[in-house]
């Protein structure tokens, strides 16, 4: 089919090489498709964010009953709104997204959807309540029922990869797919990650737990043989979460040396920094009062970047450590969400946090 982001990426491409330089591209994935995940999992508050543990043996915690057939239905819904659902049969797994979207707008439609919001956004207060509705944007209280009710009935928002040998081996095979599809393109995929936010586990946007010991062995056992075969070009990274889980989750799965063969390098994002105001040194609890804040009740990690990075370069010269997402205006349920137009506090944080980075041997 077409993809949009193709055009992009090949114009990006194309201004790239014309000053001499290579376009690194990585991919990621939210979620897989129901039929590869495991709804039976537990949850539990754990330093003030949702942590889900897998329960093979138990009933699903999440019945697929909702879904969202028409994602151009999501265009011009209100900031932190959510996409309208349409309720599945159950019974018909294949119908939670292979239904075509009905009525999709053409690109051209989307760019006039992104200016007319752009516009709204800067016309409206930066330093107050916004125009768009702030209401929406709270976040949901951990509980060990918060990702279910937030999910709503929509599993491409919970659960865990299967266990399954012949799911597992379906899903590496759909990264190799992918890479091989964008190469008929003209685009090479530099790399990649196994997960986008293995362990933000809130249920309100699509995503797809894991732990550890399941990532480790999807890498050992599936994704890294599968890459190195077809594209033995492709980076292969783990983790892309928070530093804060830096020592508790990329740290375990390089102390598997069948996963960590496969291992380049370490993805991670920097959302604990609470916008770089805790941000070079390790991991530790919120500094006033031992308060639950909107990101969760660790900060910090900076310090943790270099630590991997130690143990990489152990593994590897040629291995590293990645900044692979960033922003401001994420706390969601505070003033901090959404663009904030002419703040100089938000290029603060970026250039704060970019020099850090720096500093601990991170790229990106």
């Amino acid at each position: 089919g077409n993809d949009y982001k193709a055009t992009m990426i090949k114009d990006a491409k194309s201004h790239v090489e014309g000053n001499q330089q290579t376009l690194k591209l990585f991919v990621s994935t939210w979620s897989a498709a129901p039929w590869y995940k495991d709804q039976s999992f537990a949850c539990k508050k754990e330093d003030g964010v949702d942590s889900c543990t897998s329960q093979p043996n138990s009933p699903a915690a999440m019945q697929c009953t909702n879904t969202v057939a028409d994602p151009s239905t999501c265009l011009d819904n209100p900031q932190c709104g959510k996409c309208p659902t349409t309720t599945n049969d159950a019974s018909a797994s294949d119908s939670m997204s292979m239904d075509q979207p009905t009525g999709a707008q053409t690109r051209s439609d989307i760019y006039r959807t992104w200016e007319r919001r752009l516009l709204q956004r800067a016309h409206a207060n930066p330093f107050g309540a916004s125009a768009l509705d702030k209401s929406l944007c709270q976040k949901t209280e951990a509980t060990p029922t918060a990702p279910i009710e937030a999910a709503a009935g929509n599993c491409f928002n919970t659960g865990f990869l299967s266990t399954n040998e012949t799911i597992s081996s379906s899903w590496a095979r759909y990264f190799s797919r992918f890479i091989s599809e964008y190469k008929k393109l003209g685009i090479d995929v530099w790399g990649l990650t196994v997960q986008n936010e293995p362990l933000t586990q809130t249920g309100l946007w699509q995503s797809m737990f894991y732990t550890a010991e399941r990532e480790a062995e999807f890498v050992a056992k599936y994704l890294g043989p599968q890459i190195r075969k077809d594209h033995p070009e492709t980076r292969i990274m783990i983790h892309d979460d928070q530093t804060v889980n830096l020592l508790t989750f990329a740290a375990k799965i390089l102390d598997d040396p069948a996963a960590a063969k496969y291992v380049d390098g370490v993805a991670y994002h920097w959302y604990n920094s609470l916008e770089a105001s805790f941000e070079n040194g390790p991991t530790g609890g919120f500094p006033l009062f031992g308060i639950d804040i909107p990101v969760g009740n660790l900060l910090n990690g900076g310090a943790d970047v270099q630590t991997i990075y130690d143990k990489l370069q152990e593994q590897g010269k040629d291995k590293f450590v990645l900044a692979s997402e960033a922003c401001n205006g994420f706390a969601l349920g505070t003033d901090w969400v959404g663009p904030r137009h002419g703040d100089w506090g938000y290029g603060y944080a970026y250039s704060h946090d970019i020099l850090w980075q720096l500093k601990n041997s991170a790229s990106g």
